[in-house]
């Protein structure tokens, strides 16, 4: 029989997690003491969190190919070795190994953050130098510290067990039209099981195309204060990404008068957010937001115009807060229409 393989990890987030939330056996989410301890709060304006996850429970749903309890056993006997050095290639356990117990935290982080408003993140996707400054206690001096997450990557026995309340849930339709990383702690929509249903009962074609989405979502919200006209980029893409999805199998015609085709990719784009925007924005405030965002991406890709701050520009610059709104404002409509999709394809 197959010994259950539970991994606990920490991950950090600019809201705090006050109660507990669990997707079935697959993996839950606990506060860190540290956060709710709030006068040992591990750094400014980020959070600790524990994330648990069953690596047998996770692969049945995501690959059944993966044999996890026959990659630890094979890591264990290399481990049994003697020999002080082994090649690249004697190393292959380790190396399986470690990339089995790693991809769980990124799939469920980089999922988690598109179906909530909340970024979830480890550090060492931050773009900055790795530093930060420690709150400490009262009467303490301020301390600087590297950004390494305590306790992470480690085997445990069973789940922990946790006395606080789930996580409070949103009705699903308002939800994801507030700003995100908004109140004062994260919340969930009501739908947020069901939606991981969807996502684990893909289709394994279907998944790797939507998990290719979330990916170029994630890189844009990592960007998005830093490399804005990036964001821009990466959050069209995840969309384009399901728009060449749908349209895989789609006949290409041409005119016969231009030979130019007849349904161009402009027009799918905008044909796409408009069928899974429905109830986000009005069709006019829709039609200019998508109108904007995709002449700016065109604009940046084609001609290099990024925005003023990239270019150390003053804050009186031309567009400058217009700019910042529309990356805010689209953040929030690619999340909803990544939600949409996933909720329409599956039904």
């Amino acid at each position: 029989m197959s010994q259950n393989i539970i991994y606990k990890y920490t991950f950090v987030s600019k809201k705090p997690y006050f109660e507990m939330f669990k997707y079935k056996n697959v993996f839950q989410i606990i506060p860190h003491l540290l956060t709710l301890k709030s006068e040992n709060t591990l750094i400014e304006y980020h959070y600790l969190n524990i994330l648990e996850i069953n690596l047998n429970e996770f692969y049945k749903l995501v690959n059944t190919e993966v044999n996890i309890n026959k990659i630890f056993s094979d890591y264990e006997t290399l481990e049994a070795q003697t020999e002080k050095a082994i090649t690249l290639s004697q190393a292959e356990p380790l190396i399986k190994m470690d990339h089995f117990i790693a991809y769980p935290k990124w799939i469920i982080l980089n999922v988690l953050t598109v179906l909530t408003n909340y970024k979830h993140f480890d550090y060492s996707e931050e773009i900055s130098d790795g530093w930060f400054k420690k709150l400490p206690p009262k009467g303490k001096k301020i301390e600087w510290g590297k950004k390494l997450l305590p306790d992470d990557g480690i085997r445990i026995q069973s789940y922990s067990s946790s006395k606080n309340s789930t996580v409070e849930m949103i009705e699903s339709s308002e939800y994801l039209k507030t700003v995100s990383e908004s109140g004062e702690k994260i919340k969930y929509p009501s739908d947020i099981y069901v939606k991981l249903d969807y996502f684990f009962y893909l289709d394994e074609n279907d998944r790797e195309c939507y998990i290719s989405s979330i990916a170029l979502f994630n890189q844009a919200i990592n960007s998005h204060s830093i490399f804005g006209s990036q964001s821009i980029v990466s959050f069209v893409s995840s969309i384009e990404n399901l728009v060449h999805f749908t349209h895989r199998n789609t006949k290409v015609e041409k005119c016969n008068c231009c030979n130019q085709d007849k349904y161009r990719v402009t027009k799918k784009f905008n044909d796409f957010v408009d069928l899974y925007s429905e109830g986000f924005y009005t069709r006019n405030e829709l039609k200019k937001m998508i109108g904007d965002v995709y002449a700016k991406r065109s604009s940046i890709v084609h001609k290099g115009n990024l925005f003023p701050h990239e270019l150390a520009l003053p804050l009186w610059s031309e567009n400058y807060f217009d700019s910042s709104l529309l990356k805010v404002g689209f953040e929030s409509l690619t999340r909803y229409v990544l939600n949409q999709w996933l909720r329409k394809y599956c039904t």
